[in-house]
C-alpha cells in the first residue's frame, strides 16, 4: 500500500496485513541426550569427548507470511567432538575436532510474483554436515599482558539438497558450502590488565 507521504518514495509500496488473522495450532516434540567424558591425566592436561543427539523445534516466526504451511517439523541434530587441553600459569591451549549434522533444514526462497503483485515462497528441504578442527591458545608472559589466538577450519556442506523451482527445473546443491559459514576463521585478541585487575582493555582482530 501507499502510506501517503508525498515527500518520499520510501512509503509508496509497503507490505501490510489485510486484517484477516489465520490461527495456527500444531504440535512438535523431540528427545535429546548427550554423553561426555573427561580424563585429566595430569594436573595441567586432559582429554575429552562428547556426543549429542538433539533437535530444534519450529518457531512462531517460521509461519510469518505462510501460516498454513504444512512442511514444518522437528529438525534432528547430531554433534560430536574430541579434544585435548592444557593449562598452566602462563599458557593454555584447547584443540578440538568436531562434527555436526543437521538432518532436516527448511530453506525458504521468497520471490515476487508479477502476475499477482505479491511475494510468494518456495520451500526446499536439505541437510548439512560439517567436519572441522578448532584451536584456541592464550599466552600470559607477564601479569599485565595476555594474547589469545583462535583458529577454526571446517568443511560445511549441504547434503541431499535437491531443489525444483517454479518452472520445473531441478537443481542439486549437495556438496556446496553452507551460506554464511566460513571454511576458515581466525581471531587474535591482545589485552592489557592494569590497576590490580580493575581495568582491562583489549582489541579483537578477526578474519
Amino acid at each position: 500500500v501507499n502510506l501517503g507521504d508525498a515527500t518520499t518514495l520510501a512509503d509508496n509500496s509497503v507490505l501490510t496485513g489485510n486484517g484477516t488473522f489465520t490461527h495456527v495450532s500444531q504440535q512438535f516434540d523431540g528427545f535429546g541426550w548427550t554423553v561426555g567424558a573427561n580424563w585429566q591425566f595430569s594436573p595441567d592436561a586432559g582429554v575429552f569427548a562428547r556426543y549429542t543427539d538433539t533437535f530444534r523445534l519450529p518457531s512462531g516466526g517460521d509461519y510469518n507470511g505462510s501460516p498454513t504451511r504444512t512442511d514444518m517439523d522437528t529438525t534432528p541434530i547430531k554433534l560430536g567432538e574430541v579434544g585435548v587441553k592444557y593449562a598452566s600459569g602462563i599458557f593454555n591451549i584447547f584443540a578440538t575436532g568436531f562434527w555436526t549434522k543437521f538432518e532436516r533444514l527448511v530453506l525458504t526462497d521468497w520471490y515476487f510474483d508479477n502476475a499477482t503483485n505479491s511475494y510468494k515462497s518456495r520451500i526446499a528441504i536439505a541437510g548439512s554436515e560439517t567436519w572441522g578442527v578448532e584451536a584456541e591458545a592464550t599466552l600470559r608472559p607477564v601479569q599485565w599482558f595476555d594474547l589469545t589466538a583462535a583458529v577454526t577450519w571446517q568443511d560445511p556442506q549441504y547434503k541431499d539438497f535437491v531443489y525444483t523451482d517454479s518452472s520445473g527445473k531441478k537443481y542439486d546443491f549437495s556438496g556446496n558450502q553452507l551460506v554464511r559459514v566460513p571454511k576458515l576463521a581466525l581471531r587474535v585478541t591482545p589485552g592489557i590488565n592494569l590497576l590490580d585487575g580493575r581495568f582491562r582493555g583489549e582489541v579483537e582482530v578477526e578474519h
